[in-house]
């Protein structure tokens, strides 16, 4: 997979704001892809959305709106998730603080709109990823 480095990184605030600023029309999978690989959240302006629990990893919701939903997922080191699929959604993922591994399993299903920046997990630091209506179900770890 090729290394993609976003060219402006933005307040978590103001990252939300360009991404809710893409009319509901045209949020597509390509449309939103290209808007984390451009531009990257500051890791510091997410420390009050990482929330980290020993027993499990955390969702921590950042924004919502009727279009998407924005997200910090918060991994310890070896936590994983268990394999699902994002049935009816498309999911984007960035990695802005730490890695994060995601491995696709073998099945039919179809992806609507979830984000999620995913905080301190095993994925390669600022190369941004999507799951769309054609991706298989996934489990992820760090």
């Amino acid at each position: 997979m090729a290394q993609h480095v976003a060219t402006e990184q933005l307040t978590i605030t103001d990252w939300v704001k360009g991404l809710a600023a893409i009319p509901g029309r045209d949020f597509t999978l390509e449309n939103v892809q290209d808007y984390i690989i451009r531009h990257s959240a500051r890791p510091g302006t997410l420390d009050k959305y990482c929330y980290f629990s020993k027993g499990n990893y955390t969702r921590n919701l950042i924004f919502k709106n009727e279009v998407f939903e924005c997200m910090t997922i918060c991994w310890e080191i070896g936590q994983a998730s268990r394999i699902h699929n994002h049935r009816d959604q498309n999911c984007w993922m960035s990695a802005p603080i730490g890695r994060l591994k995601v491995q696709n399993s073998p099945s039919a299903s179809t992806f609507t709109r979830s984000l999620s920046i995913l905080a301190r997990s095993t994925f390669v630091k600022k190369a941004p990823t999507a799951m769309s209506p054609s991706t298989t179900p996934a489990n992820t770890a760090n």
